[in-house]
């Protein structure tokens, strides 16, 4: 599932092997804040507040 997530940009997702043959997951957490980052790349706050709200209206709109 991490694997899919990662393919569509929703999250950052890196597997690491360890000495001991055990593998080692690393990943970005499930949040908006950290997929606009994934999809945007690095952002200036005022910025990334902007595209949030932009977010938050349009999924309020839709459900309401």
């Amino acid at each position: 599932m991490l694997r899919f997530f990662s393919a569509i940009k929703f999250i950052k997702y890196r597997e690491y092997k360890m000495n001991d043959n055990e593998t080692m997951i690393a990943t970005t957490n499930f949040t908006i804040i950290n997929t606009v980052l994934c999809w945007c790349g690095p952002l200036h706050e005022e910025t990334l507040t902007k595209i949030l709200l932009v977010i938050q209206v349009n999924f309020y709109l839709i459900n309401f």
